[in-house]
């Protein structure tokens, strides 16, 4: 599609929102976080967007997150939105999506902002492909944005998406950028097949 590109060489930085500093790095074939450990601590299923998609989006194999990570240098906090996509049906598919089975070689890609696309859509965002051993599977993650207030996001058990979600929340946030393009990222991951 020509608004997705190979990341090329040397390296791709996913910055924090704050204070700029890289949080993930990006190479073709591979991911690092810069410090060690993990760029992201916890997250939940976006449970508003399950009620914008369509009855057949529902009953496709995807898992949609927010997830919500921190700076190690300016110790601020952020969220981003993954989705994983895999043809066929979630109950088929679930181990892959959740990363509970060997994925295979992935290559990482950037993606523009489709043409048309509400401007709620960030202009760019990061596309891991996988080759499984049950066909391709996409992994888009886009942000991130500053997590401002955790209230309605992390609580006592961590990252989740219980009860109302307040308008302006992250958790709308990421619907309102999710749900305006899920044809698209479908139609992404027929064209990788």
């Amino acid at each position: 599609m020509k608004f997705v590109r190979r990341v090329a060489r040397p390296r791709h930085q996913i910055c924090c929102p704050s204070c700029k500093e890289p949080v993930l790095l990006v190479w073709p074939n591979r991911l690092k976080v810069p410090f060690g450990r993990y760029w992201l601590r916890d997250g939940d299923c976006i449970g508003p967007l399950y009620h914008r998609l369509s009855e057949a989006q529902r009953d496709e194999a995807y898992s949609a997150e927010l997830m919500v990570g921190g700076c190690r240098s300016c110790g601020e906090d952020f969220y981003v939105a993954t989705v994983s996509l895999m043809a066929g049906s979630y109950e088929e598919k679930q181990d892959y999506l959740l990363f509970n089975r060997a994925l295979g070689p992935q290559r990482n890609y950037l993606c523009q902002r489709p043409d048309g696309a509400p401007d709620v859509v960030p202009g760019q965002w990061l596309l891991t492909q996988y080759r499984t051993d049950a066909g391709v599977m996409h992994e888009h993650t886009f942000g991130p944005w500053p997590l401002k207030k955790a209230d309605g996001v992390e609580g006592s058990h961590g990252v989740s998406c219980c009860g109302v979600v307040a308008a302006g929340s992250p958790w709308e946030h990421v619907t309102d950028v999710l749900s305006p393009i899920w044809g698209t990222l479908r139609e992404m991951l027929e064209a990788a097949r």
